[in-house]
């Protein structure tokens, strides 16, 4: 009889228990905490919606509890997935990685040629025998795997970004003589004046 609520008198749960969940309904909760949450409601309103049809109250303290355990949840399954993922790329990675390899070697073979002419009743064969060096599209698509799972596994080193902007404004304002310079000033005072 631990789980079921106290009722005083008039049928209305006692105080002690008035606010206690149970855990299928923290989790009923929750969801339409999570659902009203990303919407962007208000802590109240909130509160208000997930205890429309029910008979304990929640007060925002509680409601901004409860995103905080949707919240850390959603991390931990964020990161489960991402875990997941990573793996499966790492492994068709691998997998590209070594059709090129094989692709690579074979491509260094020899080839071999050979041909068979005829001139008046005697056939001359010819056989050519050719090495490879080696198609270098392989090599690109092994270099790009690489660089795919440095990516992945984050030791690339971050990319350098030029982030030097230049301010025209200063050179027009060095053009500009004192004339031009005093003029501006008196207009802006004036367009200033006016609003």
């Amino acid at each position: 009889m631990k789980n079921e609520p106290s009722i005083n008198n008039e049928g209305a749960l006692k105080p002690d228990t008035a606010n206690k969940r149970t855990k299928e309904q923290i989790l009923e909760d929750r969801v339409k905490v999570a659902e009203m949450f990303v919407q962007s409601y208000s802590l109240r309103q909130i509160a208000d919606e997930v205890c429309k049809d029910r008979p304990y109250k929640l007060s925002h303290v509680q409601i901004c509890q409860d995103i905080k355990a949707v919240v850390a949840q959603w991390k931990i399954d964020t990161s489960a997935f991402i875990d997941e993922r990573m793996e499966s790329d790492l492994m068709k990675l691998e997998k590209i990685e070594n059709e090129a390899w094989l692709a690579w070697e074979r491509s260094k073979g020899k080839r071999i040629t050979k041909t068979q002419s005829q001139t008046g009743g005697e056939t001359t064969r010819v056989i050519k025998e050719e090495a490879l060096v080696g198609d270098p599209k392989f090599l690109e698509v092994i270099r790009q795997v690489l660089q795919d799972r440095a990516n992945l596994l984050g030791y690339m080193a971050p990319k350098k970004v030029d982030t030097t902007v230049s301010v025209s404004l200063t050179n027009k304002i060095a053009e500009m003589g004192a004339d031009a310079i005093q003029n501006e000033v008196n207009r802006l005072r004036l367009a200033n004046s006016l609003n």
